[in-house]
């Protein structure tokens, strides 16, 4: 229905009726409600609006982010794309299980207890996990877990959303860092203890000649021979240390 607003302006009202009858079927009143079309235009414009911006950010969560829902059991009730393709599993495999479908095995009981203990009490809850895929490979990610609350029922949970993303290269770098720095220990102990051990007989050696300058071929021959000893001992671990270096340090740096 168009009428004539202030100032000569013209709107449509939408108008719905409602008749209330006696118990015969009189018509006893009928009741009027009017509402401005225009109103009911914006708001649609602000729902697409809306709803076309979370489209556009579930597609960007969707690409860069591995995402689930469970509910308050922990049942997956939704994946995403990006979760099926890091872990392997299709969409109909994931959907009714728990995440143990993809628990590695690395991470101790304790660790998801804490999880658990956590989230049920409302609070978000982080860490870094390995999972295993489907095909048997690890991957790791650094998860955020978070309670979905029911504001309308007292803030009851009813679910929880994960989202995680893959940080596989990070760890890749920091399990080269601890290689490398244990191969670094590694040799500073074979060089304190075995090496260092016939340099020592060596050097106790010519110490005890200077001392007591050796008189008879006897005495030479005994001294040569435990000087060739440490020598041919000290021969050995420097080709040890080099066969170390050679396939764990310059592997890692």
């Amino acid at each position: 229905m168009r009428r004539s607003g202030r100032a000569g302006h013209e709107k449509w009202i939408s108008w719905k009726l409602t008749g209330i009858f006696s118990d015969n079927g009189q018509l006893l009143e009928i009741l009027s409600v009017g509402r401005n079309v225009n109103d009911i235009v914006e708001i649609k414009k602000e729902k697409n609006k809306l709803l076309n911006t979370l489209t556009a950010f579930r597609k960007a969560i969707d690409t860069n982010i591995i995402c689930t829902i469970t509910d308050a059991r922990g049942i997956i009730t939704y994946a995403n794309d990006n979760f099926c393709k890091i872990s392997k599993y299709s969409i109909s495999e994931l959907i009714g299980k728990t995440h143990n479908i993809v628990n590695s095995g690395h991470h101790p009981r304790s660790f998801f207890t804490d999880m658990w203990q956590t989230i049920t009490q409302g609070h978000m809850w982080t860490a870094e996990i390995k999972n295993k895929a489907k095909d048997g490979t690890y991957y790791w990610v650094k998860s955020v877990i978070i309670p979905i609350k029911e504001e309308n029922d007292g803030g009851h949970i009813s679910g929880y959303l994960s989202i995680r993303i893959l940080i596989d290269d990070q760890k890749r770098i920091e399990e080269e860092r601890e290689t490398y720095t244990r191969s670094i220990q590694d040799m500073l102990h074979m060089v304190s203890h075995e090496i260092r051990k016939p340099i020592a007989s060596c050097q106790g050696l010519l110490y005890l000649m200077q001392d007591n300058v050796p008189t008879t071929v006897e005495e030479y021959s005994e001294i040569l021979s435990y000087m060739l000893s440490s020598a041919t001992e000290l021969d050995n671990y420097s080709r040890k240390l080099t066969d170390y270096l050679q396939k764990n340090v310059k592997n890692v740096s």
